[in-house]
């Protein structure tokens, strides 16, 4: 037997790509941070980091790792952070992200 894979349509609130630098830490932190000031949902947007190794003169960062509801996830230079309507995030591959998500 054969199946097809049925599509689904994800609610994103927020999907930023990460530059692997620690300014773009900071971005994506004040941009879920402001998800809660323009949300029409009664959802607290925030982006929980639980480790972050960064080198502030060259503006680098050589670990981050973040909260997500599968546990704790590591960032990688070029990931997408998500964060979906319900006020999780998650950490999604370039790949998997072009391969899984397109506007609706």
């Amino acid at each position: 037997m054969r199946f097809k894979k049925k599509p689904t349509v994800v609610e994103i609130v927020e999907a930023t790509h990460w530059d692997g630098t620690l300014s773009g830490v900071h971005a994506i932190h004040a941009a879920i941070s402001g998800l809660n000031a323009t949300s029409t949902i009664n959802i607290a947007h925030t982006l929980r980091t639980r480790g972050l190794s960064s080198h502030p003169p060259s503006n680098t960062v050589s670990d981050w790792c973040i909260e997500t509801p599968n546990g704790d996830c590591r960032v990688k230079t070029g990931d997408w952070i998500i964060t979906f309507a319900d006020g999780t995030n998650d950490v999604c591959r370039p790949d998997v992200f072009t391969d899984t998500y397109e506007p609706a």
